[in-house]
């Protein structure tokens, strides 16, 4: 044999060795138990695959004859106002799709409470919740009264994610009620700190005398009063607007005189 055919021998011999040992990684490799949940809104996905992931995990371990049927008397208890449509377990895989019971389906109505608010600061609030009646509706995506005693927090924790960013600094509460098939949810504001606990404006002018600067000073004050208390983060967002309704006062009560 040339030493060429000998060459190629060699590296043949060499990759049959890494090949080997690919197939053995592959092979031997234990994979672990996995869960796929269909059939539910995006944001109870996690949760309920959580629980099915450490119910079906144990099953797998245990060998248990029957596992599907295991599994889905377990989510019974576990995830009332759902029902299990279909359910298949391949090897160490395990397929669940759910769905709402038909008869327990609900229309959801969607109430924003505005908290109190001086009156020039009420339309600002309302036009930035304006989208949050929908991306509630499309939460609750008929789900039944019943699936929120167990993913209430989930659901909080997902629309306060959209609080967050059109309601800065304010503090949400719900509840959640029930009557002849229509349900509804009630969404309260309270104030979060940081909260406004003063205003020191600045008024400087070369022409004006001291004494109607002052005068200014303190009306200013008695205007931006109203601000006493309510979330910094929401204040700072609408700076602009408060300030322009600041001017505007001050210049009704000049005129007026």
């Amino acid at each position: 044999m040339s030493a060429g055919s000998d060459g190629y021998g060699h590296l043949i011999r060499k990759a049959a060795v890494v090949l080997w040992a690919v197939a053995f990684l592959i092979v031997g490799a234990k994979a672990e138990a996995g869960v796929t949940v269909s059939g539910v809104p995006e944001w109870l996905e996690a949760p309920v695959k959580r629980s099915l992931e450490a119910v079906w995990k144990e099953v797998v371990q245990r060998s248990s004859p029957g596992r599907e049927r295991v599994v889905e008397l377990v989510a019974k208890r576990l995830f009332p106002g759902l029902d299990i449509r279909e359910i298949r377990g391949f090897g160490e895989d395990l397929f669940v799709y759910f769905d709402t019971r038909e008869s327990e389906r609900l229309s959801w109505n969607v109430v924003v409470k505005k908290p109190e608010l001086p009156g020039f600061l009420e339309r600002p609030f309302l036009e930035d919740a304006s989208g949050l009646e929908t991306a509630a509706t499309e939460m609750l995506d008929s789900l039944p009264l019943e699936v929120f005693r167990w993913a209430g927090a989930d659901f909080q924790a997902g629309i306060g994610k959209v609080i967050a960013e059109s309601l800065p600094g304010w503090k949400p509460s719900y509840v959640f009620s029930s009557d002849e098939g229509k349900s509804v949810l009630e969404m309260a504001f309270t104030p979060q700190e940081p909260l406004v606990i003063a205003f020191s404006p600045r008024l400087s002018s070369r022409t004006l005398p001291l004494a109607l600067q002052s005068k200014l000073h303190e009306e200013t004050l008695e205007v931006t009063s109203q601000l006493i208390g309510l979330p910094a983060d929401w204040v700072a967002r609408h700076k602009n607007r408060i300030e322009d309704y600041v001017a505007d006062s001050l210049e009704e009560r000049w005129a007026a005189r």
